[in-house]
């Protein structure tokens, strides 16, 4: 029965166009949107939780110019969830990183504009969000801004953000010279000729 209803795909071709969720989804992230579709699929029953939920987006449609500035500040926001999947798993590369440390950098905005809101549900939301900023400056700090695309090209640890790195950056650029220097530092230590 619930299939009839064609909330977030149709019946005859199984796609999103045509659905409920295809006509609501106003959404400006990759993460909105499947909060949206989970919202569809599995709907608050608490009439407390639906009130308040009208309230948000009562709020948000009342208040166009809010509203707007809202959506510029999410596009700038990446896919967290699937950034942070990336991590847990050890798939994640050094430009998905970076795009990581951009999202960071919009969710001061995003916050500011939810603290402009006078729905609790948004206000509360607002409340919740840390920009780890400390996270964002890490990533920045640590990597090169235009990384390789696989971490077996090198290249991806910005100079002075470890000493190690740096260390082994000179060996691998300074080549035979650092090489010679080794070898008569320990023929000098060792008292071996050659």
């Amino acid at each position: 029965a619930r299939r009839n209803l064609e909330l977030t795909q149709t019946m005859r071709s199984k796609e999103k166009k045509g659905t409920l969720l295809w006509v609501l989804d106003k959404t400006h992230t990759a993460m909105g949107g499947r909060l949206l579709r989970s919202w569809l699929e599995k709907p608050l029953l608490d009439p407390v939780e639906i009130t308040r939920r009208h309230a948000a987006v009562e709020d948000l449609v009342d208040n166009v110019i809010l509203r707007g500035e809202l959506e510029e500040a999410l596009r700038e926001v990446t896919d967290l969830e699937r950034v942070m999947a990336r991590v847990v798993t050890g798939t994640v590369n050094c430009r998905d990183l970076l795009g990581l440390a951009r999202g960071l950098r919009a969710l001061p905005e995003v916050r500011h504009q939810l603290e402009g809101c006078s729905a609790p549900l948004l206000t509360k939301l607002a409340q919740s969000i840390d920009p780890l900023a400390d996270c964002a400056d890490e990533i920045e700090n640590t990597i090169v801004d235009e990384p390789p695309l696989t971490v077996r090209e090198g290249g991806i640890i910005r100079k002075g953000a470890d000493k190690d790195a740096d260390r082994l950056r000179d060996i691998m650029e300074g080549g035979s010279g650092t090489i010679a220097a080794i070898e008569a530092s320990e023929r000098e230590k060792t008292g071996i000729r050659t």
